[in-house]
């Protein structure tokens, strides 16, 4: 039996034949589905934290729970999606990770334009200036966003080409 028989190349340099072939996007693609993983254990944690269930009646807390869990399942199922849709080369299972983050995307651009005319406003009228971290803080997370969202895209589209898929419209249109 041969050293390239088991699947190894002679040179130190290449992947086994038996390895998937991955590139700079898989690997971002793969660390971005565990952050959205990670962001949703964090709000949710976050979320039970701040509120108070003494403070509302149980309807009220029957309600919330039950909705952060709803929250919780389907963020994780997004994120397990992206997972499998990298892992496996299926650009139709990324396709739900694009618009939940095109959505938090639109939300984000969204609240740090108000936090923004909101600080605006401070400035002019001479008080306190606090909303500058909200301006800061959802600023990051709309850049967080927009470079995920060409990552994730841009794996997409490889595999897209890898599989032989063709595009509706010309590239140059």
């Amino acid at each position: 039996m041969k050293f390239s028989d088991v699947g190894f190349s002679k040179s130190m340099n290449e992947a086994p034949k038996w390895v998937a072939p991955s590139s700079y996007w898989h690997q971002k693609s793969l660390l971005i589905a565990g952050f959205f993983f990670s962001i949703n254990i964090v709000a949710s944690v976050l979320a039970c934290a701040v509120w108070d269930l003494h403070a509302h009646p149980a309807i009220h807390n029957l309600l919330y729970i039950g909705g952060l869990l709803c929250s919780f399942l389907l963020n994780s199922l997004i994120a397990l999606a992206l997972y499998f849709g990298v892992r496996h080369q299926k650009p139709t299972l990324m396709m739900p990770y694009l618009v939940s983050a095109t959505i938090h995307l639109i939300f984000s651009l969204g609240a740090a334009f108000l936090c923004l005319i909101s600080l605006l406003d401070h400035m002019f009228a001479g008080n306190d200036s606090a909303d500058l971290y909200g301006v800061i803080g959802f600023s990051v997370l709309f850049i967080f966003w927009l470079v995920t969202l060409h990552i994730v895209a841009r794996e997409r589209d490889e595999i897209r080409q890898l599989n032989g898929h063709q595009r509706l419209v010309p590239e140059y249109l």
